[in-house]
C-alpha cells in the first residue's frame, strides 16, 4: 500500500472525526472540554483507523495471493 493512500485515509478519518466533534459541540457544548484534548483524541483515533484499514487490505491481498496459487 502506498504512503499516499495511507495519508489520504488518515486525512479522511481526521476530517470525519472533526466533523463529528463539531456536530457534537453544536448539540452538546458542555461535552467539549479543551481543544488540545480534542485534537489529540482525533489524532489517535485517525491513526488507529489508518492502521486498521492498512492491516485489512494487507490481509485481503495476502488471501487473494493464496487463492491464486
Amino acid at each position: 500500500m502506498k504512503i499516499r493512500t495511507l495519508l489520504l485515509i488518515y486525512i479522511a478519518a481526521f476530517t470525519a472525526g472533526a466533523l463529528f466533534k463539531y456536530i457534537q459541540y453544536l448539540i452538546q457544548p458542555e461535552s467539549f472540554s479543551h481543544l488540545n484534548s480534542t485534537v489529540i483524541e482525533l489524532t489517535v483515533v485517525s491513526a488507529l483507523v489508518t492502521v486498521g484499514v492498512a492491516i485489512f487490505y494487507m490481509l485481503k491481498k495476502k488471501k487473494m495471493m493464496q487463492e491464486d496459487e
